[in-house]
């Protein structure tokens, strides 16, 4: 379960949706809305009924902490990583369509590490896209799963050496 706020930002950034047009949606200010995402503000019943309708979602969603859809369904099998870390670094395989939701998951994540893999410097920013990267694959991957890519991603990078 997610805080009131993460739950916000993921809801928000998977909508495609700005502070600003939400924030037009559900007639509050920007700033407070920003406040609410950030943990820095307490939302009353009222608040959370407006920013919900302004996301088009039920309120208890919100509330309850429950993540944008997602890969909830992927096992994280030693083959099913082999699988996915094989389409991070560029080699073909056959992935299900839940693991190339996977891949598309955990790819903006994993971006600085696969920059390395590949012999190029790992870039700068992203930091909010790195944060809704995080906290959407941590909801729907999990953290042994997440841990599991790294450690066999930085294998491939020990056999590249």
């Amino acid at each position: 379960m997610l805080p009131f706020g993460e739950a916000l930002y993921l809801w928000r950034t998977q909508r495609g949706v700005t502070q600003q047009v939400l924030a037009s949606a559900s007639g509050l200010p920007r700033p407070a809305l920003s406040a609410l995402e950030r943990g820095g503000l307490d939302p009353t019943l009222r608040t959370i009924r407006r920013v919900a309708d302004g996301l088009r979602v039920p309120p208890g969603w919100l509330v309850d902490g429950r993540l944008p859809p997602g890969p909830s369904a992927w096992r994280a099998t030693r083959a099913s990583v082999e699988r996915v870390v094989a389409a991070l670094v560029g080699r073909s395989a056959r992935l299900s369509p839940v693991e190339r939701e996977v891949v598309t998951l955990v790819r903006p994540l994993l971006r600085p590490r696969l920059a390395l893999l590949a012999g190029r410097a790992p870039g700068r920013g992203g930091v909010r896209r790195s944060r809704a990267a995080w906290l959407l694959a941590q909801g729907h991957v999990g953290d042994t799963a997440i841990r599991a890519l790294v450690a066999r991603l930085d294998k491939e990078a020990q056999r590249r050496r």
